[in-house]
Parts: structure tokens; sequence; C-alpha cells
């Protein structure tokens, strides 16, 4: 069963989260060999996609400010996955709507695809424009 993580962003702001998973032993989830999917949407499959990430996971990958639509990872094996949705993708966001993204990984011999977080982008509308 995924974990929900719900967000509260303001149109054409960057939107940036992170998320700490952990194994059924408690210690930080290893996603080394395994491939992270990131996706939003204007609604569930089959609605609007709004942008996509994947990543393959390396042993020595860190990512530590992502940009623009992206993701990465505090380490390989640290269990934090963070993601950014950048200003020009949540641009395209609607106001007062209910948008969705999960995240998903591939892992393992088998290439089993697990959901791992989903949840809402409740979008508002911005005051200042520039």
């Amino acid at each position: 069963m995924a974990d929900i993580y719900d967000i509260n962003a303001i149109k054409g702001d960057t939107i940036r989260f992170s998320y700490y998973f952990d194994n059924t032993g408690g210690c930080a989830y290893n996603f080394v060999g395994s491939t992270l999917y990131f996706q939003t949407r204007v609604g569930y499959y089959p609605a609007t996609l709004i942008a996509s990430y994947s990543k393959y996971v390396e042993s020595n990958d860190i990512l530590l400010e992502p940009q623009g639509f992206t993701g990465g990872i505090s380490s390989a094996t640290g269990g934090t996955v963070m993601m950014c949705i950048g200003y020009t993708y949540s641009n395209n966001l609607n106001i007062e709507r209910l948008c969705r993204y999960d995240l998903k990984i591939e892992q393992g011999n088998n290439k089993d695809l697990i959901t791992l977080l989903q949840g809402t982008i409740i979008v508002t509308p911005e005051v200042t424009k520039i």
C-alpha cells in the first residue's frame, strides 16, 4: 500500500518536497539498482500528463538540488527521495482542482513495480505575477 502525501501549492511556484522511506526493519530504504518514476497529471490516468520523470539509481547517486521537473535522492541508500516541480510546469496545474501525482519504483530481478507514494496537489491562485 502506497503512502499518501498531499501538497498545497501556488500556481507558478516551484514545488519541492521530500519523503523518507524505510524498509520493514526500520532502516533507510536502499534504492540501488531500482528505477524511480514520478508523474503529475490533472487527474487520475488517463487525465492529461503535466510532467514525467524517471531515474535509474546507481550506487553513487546523489542529487541534492533538483531543478526543473526532476527528482533525486539524498543518497542511494539514504532512504529520502526529493522531488521538484519547476515553476514552468506548476504553471500548467489547474487552479482549485486536485491534481494527482505518484512515485513508483521498479526493483529487483523480477522488475516488480510498486507505488511508494501518491497524493494530490491542491493548487491555489497566485497573488504576485512576475
